[in-house]
């Protein structure tokens, strides 16, 4: 019978959350119990995929909201979906808690805040935090306002004693002095120094800090509970070329170790590993909470309130769905779709195992929207744009079925403007496909990789690349792996300089630890040495020189096990800086006067060139400037025979600090703003922040003191944003110099004690010697000790 499209859809299916009663009893038992200041609990519910995981998170989101706050009870709680790929950022999801709790438990953060907004200062420059995050001028609190318009200039304390200023409430006021004279002024001392990399790293301490303030240190406070809730866990791990790796949710842990007293709910595929990995930090915290199966009688009670008014029809899908809630939420929506249709539903058409219920559910789907189905199950998640895409080249138009109709079915879940299909029905989508229609599999593949590729090949320089661009190198690499995972290395490496020079780690390592993966899977040793060498230089930015020398050593064995010259020269170069740095000079020239041997012998002139910088830069350290310069003088002139402009701004930075240290600094100048502008041009950011540091040097010489700390503090915010840490010990040391020029002797030795603590925990002996000069000059022998006495004196 035909139904006018203008009636109303006569069955809506009511879809009853069943069963879990322990796992709900678990979880009230625990949200209800005192939290002890210094107890840890985790609950971790676990169990393969379509167990009903997120539905029963809803359900604690349900008892959370049911919970009344008063005089004698306080409640905050906060979700992560790590569904969400937004949120696999431990900076994206510390925000989305700190909203959350700030939104229902008037929590205010200001430990957090202030790191937070220093954090946005060096990464984000030019940007206003108020118009980035307009959600966090929202809270009742006005601390950000001051944060916001000072974190630029300032950061640490003296940040947030500026803040403070800017308060207007004056209860607000007396709150944060208390907080700055009790707890603050120790929180945040050192906060100055830290990198981008570093502050990223410390800011679950900072929050733990906030939310262990609000349970514990308020006067006169009622009991207060807080709940973390964390679902989909596994998706943690979806852009990463190992499942196991335990840096993935480094971060996670790291909370949980800042936020005691808090219940941490963790659902996902697996339970935790935590305690087999340091039995010692997590044993007996962890309660591990497996989901079997509904029963039959659950799954037969939730099909009713549906109603599937039929008893062979619910008989028949309880038998095929064995308990697991995605297969009983599937074939709801089937009953749901025949009954919408004004069909009559067959006994028969349900039930069954696995594979039937997916392949029947499928083939009683209209044929464009199975169609698109299949499509929608390459992209690992749709947006309006992909999915418009997708529709145009493989479904025969875009107006062929919309977006909000495909994804109505249960199996979809939306996370922002994003759609995500469910992993049992992807997986069984895409395996068939796999299997049955290698063609299309390779061709929808192929079209997303280019689709991608084509975001990277507009990249001219790294300067170009934006947030979209490092997303398509994640997302081709993912569907390049589907259909020719031994290209990965070599695609990778295409664009691997771009993201390099542009300092962009967390895009390109775990394409690195990939590239690393399948070359040593299809034994090419030679791309396997070379990528050994790639991630040796991210750690070695981080000032991480152990691991930088062990990848290296492995980088050289391969090479000269397969006499490959070239790629030893390179090695032993890269091995040279690590002995520099850690004022091995003797060690370093000899790595550098093997590698140069080599890169002559191979006709290699860009590895000629970069040699000779390198050796120019110690005999610099050794105050051996002419023999440093002519060294320098034979780098730029190969640099400009084959055109190689980023190297040149390198040499030309180098330059600049030899003529500094002679004296001449109208030629410093020329060559420091040559440099600039070339390393600006290319994107090149670890040695823009070099360039921008000598500048200071310059115009502290020539007495202008304030141009100098403006050039001074850009070089800051680029190294703190990168991780540089030796230029960051570099910067710090001439701020140094700038506020003693200005007679603020305190703080000159406050910022010479910073560069000292960030040497001395990396061991760069390098700048622990100038430090040690520098403590001479004041008649200070032992830096340790006076940092002692400013901390008693503060």
């Amino acid at each position: 019978m035909p139904t006018p499209s203008h009636r109303p859809n006569t069955f809506k299916a009511n879809r009853v959350f069943t069963d879990r009663d322990e796992a709900r009893e678990l979880f009230t038992q625990q949200c209800a119990a005192p939290q002890q200041q210094d107890e840890y609990r985790v609950l971790n519910f676990y169990g393969v995929g379509g167990q009903g995981k997120s539905a029963l998170c809803g359900q604690f989101e349900k008892h959370l909201d049911r919970l009344t706050n008063n005089e004698d009870h306080q409640l905050a709680w906060a979700k992560i979906n790590f569904e969400d790929n937004n949120k696999h950022n431990s900076i994206a999801a510390l925000m989305a808690l700190r909203l959350q709790l700030a939104a229902n438990g008037k929590l205010w953060f200001p430990a957090f805040d202030t790191a937070f907004a220093r954090y946005f200062a060096i990464t984000q420059a030019g940007r206003n935090l108020e118009t980035s995050y307009p959600e966090l001028f929202k809270q009742p609190h006005d601390l950000l306002q001051g944060l916001a318009a000072t974190a630029e200039a300032l950061s640490g304390l003296p940040l947030l004693g500026k803040a403070l200023e800017c308060l207007h409430k004056a209860d607000e006021k007396r709150i944060l002095q208390r907080w700055m004279e009790t707890r603050g002024t120790e929180l945040l001392a050192g906060l100055e120094g830290l990198s981008a990399y570093e502050l990223e790293d410390k800011l679950p301490g900072f929050f733990g800090a906030d939310v262990d303030d609000w349970l514990h240190n308020e006067i006169n406070a009622p009991q207060r509970r807080v709940v973390f809730l964390y679902d989909t866990y596994e998706a943690l791990w979806r852009d990463q070329p190992s499942k196991t790796d335990l840096l993935v949710d480094k971060w996670v842990r790291k909370l949980v170790s800042e936020s005691p007293a808090v219940l941490h709910v963790i659902l996902g595929r697996e339970a935790l590993a935590w305690a087999q990995q340091d039995p010692e930090e997590w044993q007996g915290i962890i309660t591990p909470c497996p989901l079997d199966h509904l029963t039959d009688t659950d799954a037969d009670s939730f099909l009713q309130t549906v109603p599937v008014v039929e008893n062979d029809i619910r008989a028949r899908i309880v038998e095929g769905a064995k308990g697991i809630p995605f297969y009983l939420n599937l074939q709801v929506d089937q009953y749901e779709s025949c009954k919408r249709s004004n069909l009559i539903p067959q006994a028969d058409e349900y039930g069954g195992k696995e594979p039937e219920m997916l392949a029947r559910f499928i083939s009683h789907l209209p044929d464009m929207t199975r169609r698109a189905l299949r499509v929608a199950s390459y992209p690992r998640w749709l947006d309006e744009a992909l999915f418009l895409n997708l529709c145009e080249k493989f479904l025969g138009g875009v107006a062929i079925i919309s977006l909000h109709d495909l994804t109505a079915y249960s199996f979809w879940t939306k996370q922002a403007d994003r759609y995500f299909l469910h992993a049992v029905m992807r997986d069984y989508l895409q395996s068939e496909d796999r299997e049955q229609e290698t063609v299309l599999f390779r061709s929808i593949h192929q079209h997303l990789f280019d689709h991608y590729d084509g975001k990277l090949q507009t990249i001219k320089s790294a300067r170009d690349i934006t947030e979209e661009q490092s997303q398509a190198f994640t997302e081709g690499a993912y569907h390049l792996e589907q259909i020719g995972r031994t290209a990965i290395p070599y695609w990778v490496d295409k664009y691997r300089e771009f993201f390099h020079l542009a300092a962009r780690w967390i895009t390109l390592e775990p394409l690195l630890d990939l590239s690393l993966i399948i070359s040593q899977e299809i034994s090419d040793r030679e791309t396997e040495a070379a990528t050994l060498n790639n991630i040796s230089l991210i750690f070695k930015v981080r000032g991480d020189y152990d691991t930088a020398t062990c990848l290296l050593k492995k980088s050289l064995t391969i090479f000269q096990e397969i006499k490959f010259k070239k790629g030893e020269g390179v090695t032993l170069n890269n091995l040279s800086q690590i002995f520099k740095a850690r004022g091995n000079y003797d060690t370093a020239i000899d790595h550098l006067k093997q590698s140069l041997a080599i890169q002559q012998q191979t006709g290699n002139e860009l590895g000629e060139g970069i040699t000779l910088n390198n050796l120019s830069k110690i005999y610099s350290e050794r105050d051996d400037h002419y023999t440093a310069l002519s060294f320098l003088k034979q780098s730029l002139d190969i640099f400009q025979k084959i055109g190689n402009n980023i190297h040149v701004g390198a040499v030309l930075n180098n330059l600049s600090q030899i003529f500094i240290t002679l004296g001449d600094y109208d030629i410093a100048l020329n060559y420091a703003e040559q440099s600039l502008t070339l390393t600006q041009q290319h994107g090149n950011k670890q040695v823009e922040g070099m360039a921008l540091s000598n500048l200071s040097k310059i115009f502290t010489a020539y007495s202008e003191h304030d141009t100098a700390l403006d050039y001074a503090k850009q070089s800051l915010a680029i190294q703190q944003e990168i991780g540089d840490i030796e230029g960051l010990c570099s910067t710090l040391f001439e701020i140094g110099h700038i506020y003693l020029h200005n007679k603020k002797t305190l703080e000159a030795i406050q910022t010479w004690l910073e560069a000292y603590h960030i040497a001395k925990k990396i061991n760069y002996v390098q700048a622990l010697r100038g430090l040690e000069k520098v403590a001479g000059n004041f008649g200070l022998q032992d830096w340790e000790a006076l940092a002692q006495r400013i901390k008693s004196n503060q």
